[in-house]
């Protein structure tokens, strides 16, 4: 995109994702904030009580007990992100936040975090806190020093992410103290900006370990009372907060052409150091904040008087507060601007300073301020620190909330944070530019698509998802419909809805019973006797690709039959179409028109074939998709086909309820045949008028149940020899290749040949030759792996007989667009027929759903864990305090049977089922970090050390437990 209103260092906010306290979604962190809440709180006295192991809490004045919580700090969804309770109980509860919250930054970006395209970075710090020397107080089977560590330093933070998540871009560990989620999004936009990535991750995370207050003290950094008053007489210092947030960042004009979902724009960004311009290693300094912020904005090219707000870094420290607003004055001073004409406002207000987390806190604060338009309050605010004189300042605190005007230009913010040793960072926000107009919603049908790794979590999605869109009806469907089929991860447990629902009836999630397989799809391409008027118009009207497909197939066939096939399909005079469409000169090649192009739909969408079977006509469309014959070759022999046919006398055909044995009884091979096998019961008998009406009185007179097939000549019977020399005669001009899809033909019954497919006589052999749609049906049920069958044209004749062998398959029969003979929802079918397929687990393509027009993103409901807590906590704590997930204790030094301590340590360093009875290492999550540390037990336990590769080689306890005894075992006395 090369829009010359689009600023060179812009970049784009497309996703975010939190943990606040009070907030787990910007949403709600959003509705805290604007209704001025204050999320700090006491810890309970259960909370203290786990984390102090019993010990009694202080009762002096000078302990404070007030904290910005985040709820459930322990809670994870270890087997989502592959790992096992004991590895989860090990790894650091900041780790576990902030990968979530990485994964569900990418989903609310719109994008399949597991498989985002180009290249993503990662950008991100940790605080330190104590819960990596709880795991080392309950020393975990196993685990030593570096797995400890591993598990618990932020240096490790964003390698992690890009290792679960699949990410090849940077991933930096930034450590600047409180401004370091700040300056991570600062080096993730300069990594964008450099080519380095196509997208970034940037965040923090800061969560308390263990849970406590703390004390005040003179002069100290924490507030008397446990509240930040950010530029009041009364502040006094700080309260902490536990907090998460990290950020999607692009460069601002690849998320436009993409149609990501831009929240805001980063027009540009500063980081620097005081140096030694402080008083001291922890105080700030007026000169570097000051020049932070002027070199942010010659960045972003904007001048100070077009910024309406700023976030400030505002610790309510009564040092502090005045030297920020002080360097602020400076930055913009030059712009002359009326004494409180820009609000300032510190997210520490409402939720405590999240040290590492801080940054991001602001930043999201004020992306959502941008959102919605409107100055949020600050807390604690009486009156102003008198070291702060801000009527000579063009500030004011916003103490209510209150529309942001910004009447001729855009709203753009500054966002402040300044770390202890003078690292200062500050950006430039501005809101997203107006998304394009579209035009009216469509009234077309579009099919949502939800995946989970458990049944449970399948459930919690599909409501939240119902829910969002009774929330946001203004919501475009085709906008959903691609954020879900591109912009999720596709998991085994799956489900699919068709949205809009039909008038007057409640939306129908149809979902999985069993996790989707890998299946290969069968096409079922049906013959004469399926088509009616108008029918597929509204695909023809709706779908592009079919309409490309079919027109190319009747300009083809214009010149072969001297009339356009569209006209007859799609007539306004349907009775006049339908008199047409019953003579077979235009019935087949309108048949085969249709057929090809659904099945071509299909495949243009990923969904290719594996094997097929065509019954009569389409056998001939299976060879076309085959490459067989050429389309134009295909076309041509069909137009010949039908008018050779069109020029035999007429003829009849009967549907009989008997086997094929049964009916060969009654038929003379002459004047009355066998035309086709459809099934074990099913079978069509074809011959002269006289004969088949003769054949119909006798079977009524039997009891057995016969029915007329509307057709004029006695196909597929020797009748129809004469037909055979003419079609072999233009079929013998016509180049035949090998086919490049296996089918099965119905013909033989068997796979088709190379040899076959390339004779011409073979196929001039299909007119007199019986449809042998059955036993084909039989080859390919006993030959191929179990998957879909998918009938490829305009009913469902061939799929509800394939369903007639349930005890010989496990297969699903779908037909495409359902039963012909109801009027219905054509496009809405095709979809639904979509989600069946992708619920089965057939790889859909859904990028290729609307090829003509980029379909934005939208956020949507991100993936809903399934936790459990995963904690340890300080050892000693009373015997009746409740302990979900502790860790186990290291093996028993007592002797016993080797099996059974082998058992033990599978179940101590893995956490598997104690009920297994005989675990594989790998199969409950083992890698060869925790097959180190079973080697390292196993000597500790039996004396001996056996090679990595023994666990590899021999992977469940028993096989494990011989290879043990045989190294431990004495050996006899001579």
């Amino acid at each position: 995109m090369n829009d010359p209103t689009v600023h060179p260092a812009s970049l784009a906010i497309v996703g975010m994702a939190c943990r606040f306290p009070g907030a787990d979604t910007p949403e709600k962190f959003w509705a805290n904030i604007e209704a001025g809440v204050d999320s700090v709180r006491p810890f309970t006295d259960e909370e203290l009580d786990r984390w102090s192991g019993g010990a009694e809490r202080p009762a002096d004045p000078r302990y404070v007990n007030r904290h910005g919580v985040v709820d459930g700090v322990g809670d994870f969804d270890a087997g989502f992100f592959g790992y096992t309770s004991r590895d989860a109980t090990m790894l650091n509860p900041e780790q576990r936040l902030f990968l979530e919250c990485s994964w569900e930054a990418l989903e609310r970006a719109g994008y399949d975090p597991a498989n985002v395209p180009g290249v993503v970075g990662v950008y991100g710090g940790a605080a330190r806190n104590g819960y990596g020397n709880i795991v080392r107080e309950h020393r975990f089977a196993g685990a030593d020093e570096f797995a400890v560590n591993l598990a618990n330093d932020p240096e490790h933070l964003c390698s992690r992410v890009a290792y679960k998540l699949g990410l090849t871009g940077p991933a930096v560990a930034v450590m600047s103290v409180c401004s370091t989620s700040l300056v991570a999004v600062h080096e993730a936009g300069l990594a964008l900006l450099a080519g380095d990535c196509d997208t970034a991750l940037a965040g923090g995370v800061s969560i308390q370990l263990p849970r406590r207050g703390y004390w005040f003290q003179e002069n100290g950094v924490m507030s008397p009372e446990g509240r930040c008053r950010a530029f009041d007489a009364g502040a006094a210092g700080i309260v902490a907060g536990d907090g998460a947030g990290v950020v999607v960042l692009r460069r601002l004009a690849d998320a436009l052409d993409d149609g990501d979902p831009v929240l805001a724009v980063v027009r540009g960004s500063a980081v620097n150091n005081d140096g030694r311009r402080r008083p001291g290693f922890t105080a700030p300094s007026v000169q570097g904040q000051s020049e932070v912020v002027r070199a942010a904005h010659a960045v972003a090219g904007v001048s100070p008087a077009s910024i309406g707000y700023v976030e400030a870094h505002g610790t309510g420290t009564p040092v502090g507060d005045p030297i920020e607003i002080s360097a602020l004055t400076d930055a913009f001073g030059a712009a002359d601007l009326p004494p409180g004409s820009i609000p300032i406002g510190s997210v520490k207000t409402n939720i405590g300073h999240t040290d590492t987390a801080a940054g991001a806190a602001s930043l999201i604060k004020t992306v959502m301020m941008l959102r919605h338009r409107r100055i949020a309050p600050s807390l604690g605010f009486d009156a102003p620190n008198p070291e702060i004189d801000f009527a000579a300042t063009p500030f004011a605190v916003a103490t209510q909330s209150r529309p942001w005007e910004s009447p001729g230009r855009p709203r753009r913010a500054g966002v402040s944070s300044f770390g202890i040793g003078g690292v200062n960072a500050h950006a430039v926000l501005e809101e997203a530019p107006e998304r394009p107009g579209r035009g009216p919603v469509s009234t077309r049908p579009e099919l949502f698509v939800l995946s989970a790794r458990t049944p449970e979590a399948l459930t919690t999605m599909a409501g939240n998802l119902l829910d969002h869109l009774s929330r946001h009806p203004g919501e475009r469907p085709d906008e959903v419909a691609r954020t879900l089929q591109t912009g999720r991860h596709a998991f085994g447990y799956r489900g699919h809805l068709v949205w809009p629902p039909a008038p007057g009836t409640q939306p129908r999630f149809h979902r999985s019973p069993a996790p989707a397989g890998d299946p290969t799809v069968a096409f079922l391409l049906p013959g004469q006797g399926s088509l009616r008027p108008g029918m597929t118009r509204q695909l023809y009207d709706e779908v592009p690709g079919f309409r490309a497909v079919l027109d190319e197939c009747c300009e083809l066939f214009r010149p072969v039959l001297g009339a356009d096939l569209r006209e007859l399909l799609y007539s306004a005079d349907p009775g006049a179409a339908g008199e047409a469409l019953e003579r077979i000169e235009y019935a087949q090649p309108a048949l085969f028109a249709i057929d090809y192009a659904i099945a071509r739909t299909w495949t243009d969408q990923g969904v290719v074939p594996g094997a097929m079977i065509g019954h009569s006509l389409g056998e001939l469309v299976a060879a076309c998709l085959a490459g067989v014959l050429t389309l134009p070759d295909a076309v041509a022999t069909i137009g010949l086909r039908a008018a050779v046919l069109a020029g035999m006398p007429p003829g009849a055909m009967l549907a009989v309820s008997l086997p094929d044995e049964r009916v060969r009884e009654l038929v003379d091979g002459e004047t009355l045949g066998l035309a086709a096998i459809n099934g074990p019961q099913q079978c069509v008998v074809a011959g002269t008028p006289e004969r088949v009406a003769e054949l119909a009185a006798r079977l009524r007179e039997q009891g057995v149940h016969s029915r007329p097939v509307a057709a004029g000549g006695a196909y597929h019977t020797p009748l129809m020899d004469p037909a055979v020399d003419k079609f072999r005669g233009h079929l013998a001009a016509v180049t035949l290749r090998p086919p490049s899809i296996p089918y099965v033909s119905t013909i033989s019954g068997d796979w088709i040949t190379d040899a076959q497919a390339t004779d011409p006589d073979f196929w001039a052999r299909q007119l007199s030759s019986p449809v042998l749609f059955e036993p084909a049906l039989r080859t390919l049920l006993a030959t191929t792996a179990d998957g879909v069958l998918l009938e490829t044209g305009p009913g469902q004749a061939l799929s509800s007989m394939a369903t007639l062998r349930p005890k010989e398959s496990r297969r699903r029969a779908l037909p495409s667009l359902g039963d012909v003979t109801k009027a219905g929802d054509e496009v809405g079918a095709l979809l639904n027929t979509a989600g069946q397929l992708w619920q089965a687990g057939v790889p859909v393509d859904w990028r290729r759903r609307h090829p003509e027009q980029p379909v934005p993103r939208v956020t949507l409901p991100t993936y809903p864990f399934q936790r459990q807590t995963h904690l340890v906590f300080p050892p000693h704590e009373p015997a009746a305090a409740p302990r979900r997930d502790a860790a186990p204790e290291p093996p028993a030094a007592a002797p016993g049977p080797v099996r059974q301590r082998i058992l033990l340590m599978f179940q101590q360093i893995l956490g598997c089922d104690e009920q297994l009875d005989d675990p594989h290492f790998f199969e409950q999550g083992g890698d060869s970090l925790t097959a180190m540390q079973l080697t390292t037990l196993l000597d500790e336990a039996f004396g001996v050390a056996p090679p990595l590769e023994t666990v590899f080689d021999a992977p469940t306890v028993s096989e494990l437990s011989a290879i043990v005894e045989r190294l431990t075992a004495r050996p006899e006395p001579a």
